[in-house]
């Protein structure tokens, strides 16, 4: 058996029973085809490479939620919490007037 063969086979066990088997093992193997222009991971063991694509891919779906869930017709304050999007805490940075004597808090 292949590492592709194991890779796929591994997702299959993950999500066999899932309404949306297709669409994950389609983002799956596009995170694992990208990820094997590094030597280092296309040396890895099909595990170890499913491992690292399930975190990939886990990480790009929470930041294209977050960022989906932002642009609303209609949206209301909420404290959702979304915990693998990478941009998650972010803070603006704000600008204080240098002419000004203002007291830092």
């Amino acid at each position: 058996m292949t590492k592709e063969e194991k890779f796929n086979d591994l997702i299959f066990k993950s999500f066999k029973n899932s309404n949306h088997y297709e669409l994950i093992k389609h983002g799956m193997n596009r995170a694992r085809c990208l990820m094997l222009k590094h030597i280092i991971f296309e040396k890895a063991s099909a595990t170890h490479q499913y491992d690292m694509c399930m975190t990939i891919y886990i990480i790009g779906t929470q930041s294209s939620t977050k960022a989906i869930h932002n642009f609303r017709i209609i949206t209301k304050p909420e404290e959702r919490t979304f915990e693998y999007s990478l941009d998650e805490g972010f803070e603006p940075l704000t600008t204080i007037d240098c002419n000004e004597l203002k007291f830092l808090e």
